[in-house]
C-alpha cells in the first residue's frame, strides 16, 4: 500500500532519520512497506485495533516467516484454530488466535512470560480458545481432525473441555487418558513434552506423534462432537501446570506434514 505526494507515488517514509514502515490515519493503514504477508499483516493489524503491544520489530519478521514457511509447506489452509503463545509481545497479542483473528480468553491469569508462552497454576487458571469444533469446524471435522500443542515443561491435561464424554478431545502428558472424537483411550502410551500431535484420519484411525516419532496408532470409532469449547490447560475440572507455546486444531496431519510443523515452530523457538 503506497500514498502520494500529487501524483508521485511515495515508496519510502522517514521521521527525522529513521525509516517508517507503516502509517495509520486512525485505525486505517494509508501507508504499508513492510513487505510482510497478508495473513500475518492482518494480525499486527488486529493487534493494533485492540490496542495490544506489538512484538519487536526483530520478532516480526521471524513470526511472519513462520506464516511463510507453514503457507509453503500446504500447512496454514488446514488450520481453524493457530495460536503462538511464545512472544515478547504483551499477553493480549499472545492470546490472538492467528487464523479467527480474535482473542482466545485467559481464566484466572495463567502466567505469562515473555516469549515463552503460558504456564497454569494448577489450581483455576487456563485459556479457553473459544473453538467449538461443532459450531466453528471448517477443517477440523469429525474424521479428519488434529491437535498440535508444544509443551516445554509439566504433567497434566494440556488440551481438553468441560466434558469427559465421548466426542471430545484432549491430550495428558504421563497419563494415558487422551482422545480426539472418539471414546477413551484406555492404554494410550503417554505423552511427554515436546511437540506433540493427536490426529484423527478416518472415521476409525487415530495417531499419536511425539516431535518426529509416531508413538501409537489406535483402532477408534468416530463419535459426534459435544458442543463445548477446547480448552488448554484444563480438561473438566481438574488444571495443569503445564508451560505451552504454541497450540493448533486443524484438519489431519500426514507424518511428513507433522515433521514439517515440528521443523517450522522448533526453528522460531530457538531464535527467540
Amino acid at each position: 500500500m503506497a500514498i502520494k505526494l500529487g501524483n508521485t507515488g511515495i515508496n519510502k517514509a522517514y521521521l527525522g532519520g529513521v525509516e517508517i514502515k507503516k502509517l495509520y490515519l486512525g485505525a486505517n493503514v494509508i501507508f504499508d512497506n513492510t513487505g510482510f504477508d497478508s495473513d500475518y499483516q492482518a494480525v499486527l493489524d488486529f493487534a493494533i485495533s485492540e490496542g495490544d503491544t506489538l512484538p519487536s520489530a526483530s520478532q516480526q519478521t521471524l513470526q511472519n516467516q513462520v506464516v511463510l514457511s507453514l503457507k509453503d509447506k500446504g500447512l496454514w489452509n488446514k488450520k481453524d484454530v493457530f495460536g503462538l503463545f511464545a512472544t515478547d509481545g504483551n499477553v493480549d497479542f499472545a492470546l490472538i488466535c492467528w487464523k479467527r483473528l480474535i482473542k482466545m480468553d485467559a481464566i484466572n491469569s495463567p502466567f505469562f512470560s515473555a516469549n515463552s508462552g503460558f504456564t497454569g497454576d494448577g489450581t483455576s487458571s487456563y485459556i479457553n480458545t473459544k473453538f467449538k469444533p461443532l459450531d466453528d469446524g471448517v477443517q477440523y471435522t469429525q474424521n479428519n481432525a488434529g491437535l498440535s500443542v508444544n509443551v516445554a515443561s509439566g504433567s497434566g491435561y494440556i488440551v481438553g473441555n468441560s466434558s469427559g464424554a465421548s466426542g471430545n478431545q484432549r491430550i495428558r502428558i504421563g497419563g494415558s487418558d487422551t482422545m480426539i472424537n472418539g471414546g477413551l483411550f484406555t492404554i494410550f502410551p503417554n505423552f511427554q513434552i515436546g511437540n506433540l500431535h493427536l490426529d484423527r484420519i478416518s472415521s476409525t484411525e487415530v495417531f499419536a506423534q511425539q516431535d518426529n516419532s509416531i508413538i501409537s496408532s489406535r483402532t477408534n470409532t468416530s463419535t459426534s462432537f459435544q458442543n463445548n469449547e477446547i480448552w488448554l490447560l484444563k480438561i473438566t475440572s481438574v488444571e495443569s501446570s503445564a508451560n505451552i507455546k504454541s497450540f493448533s486444531a486443524r484438519a489431519s496431519f500426514t507424518q511428513t506434514e507433522k515433521n514439517d510443523y515440528n521443523l517450522i515452530i522448533n526453528t522460531y523457538l530457538s531464535a527467540l
